[in-house]
């Protein structure tokens, strides 16, 4: 290869790199920001669908429970909450709890909690209100929920559950890897795209033009490049031609 030749090789690989290089930058970045708004916005997603689904569990729960309080069937409410907590491992249950109108323990996945009186804010939060109420920590990784027990519009204790958020994590995990790939493809495809279309564009006129220049700076009068089109780079070859 002479001299000339990869001269204008090097110059014509340096702008494409320089171009592919720069529309990968911009890719990348506006896809990572994209990214990451919607990583927010399937974490909120997540976790709502994790909130409504365990507070429609504990509604359904809380209509037996109120039933056995009436009765005094504190073995019932034991067995409610051994069967809720074998059945919960979907649900990534890390306790639960049926409390009496006072906040005293009738029955607890931990029956070492049995008979404790729980005196938190979140549990006079819970006996204040007749809806279902929760609490998310997030550095905690954990989701409390709280759950009238009533029948026959009396209000007779309250359930309350705390989650883990490990599905939650779980899920957001999997929806991260996924984005993270999909912007990886989408940013090398443009980049390649951009890289072959401002090249035919840009990178060879530019050429053309540069190898006209340094003929004509060797003596070469008779030199000329080719206009290919009538924009600011036609304009320019036009210029050069005019000027040998």
């Amino acid at each position: 290869m002479s001299t000339q030749a990869k001269l204008r090789y090097t110059l014509e690989m340096s702008l494409r790199l320089k171009v592919g290089a720069y529309v990968a930058v911009l890719v990348g970045g506006l896809l990572a920001l994209t990214g990451f708004v919607q990583v927010r916005g399937e974490r909120k997603i997540f976790l709502q669908e994790t909130l409504s689904r365990n507070t429609v569990l504990l509604k359904a729960l809380a209509i037996p429970c109120a039933i056995a309080i009436a009765n005094n069937e504190d073995t019932t409410l034991d067995n409610y909450v051994a069967q809720f907590g074998e059945g919960a491992g979907g649900m990534d249950l890390r306790e639960l709890a049926i409390l009496a109108h006072d906040g005293r323990v009738l029955a607890h996945t931990d029956a070492r909690e049995f008979g404790k009186i729980y005196d938190d804010p979140f549990t006079h939060r819970s006996r204040r209100t007749d809806e279902p109420i929760h609490a998310l920590d997030e550095d905690a990784g954990r989701l409390e929920i709280a759950v009238p027990v009533e029948s026959a519009g009396l209000r007779w204790g309250t359930l309350r559950a705390s989650f883990t958020l490990a599905g939650v994590e779980h899920a957001m995990a999997r929806s991260q890897t996924r984005i993270v790939w999909t912007s990886i493809g989408i940013s090398l495809g443009l980049s390649l795209l951009a890289y072959f279309v401002l090249s035919f564009l840009w990178v060879q006129p530019v050429v053309r033009m540069e190898t006209m220049a340094r003929r004509v700076g060797r003596g070469d009068l008779d030199a000329r490049v080719e206009v290919t089109s009538r924009d600011e780079l036609g304009r320019l070859a036009l210029q050069l031609n005019s000027m040998a």
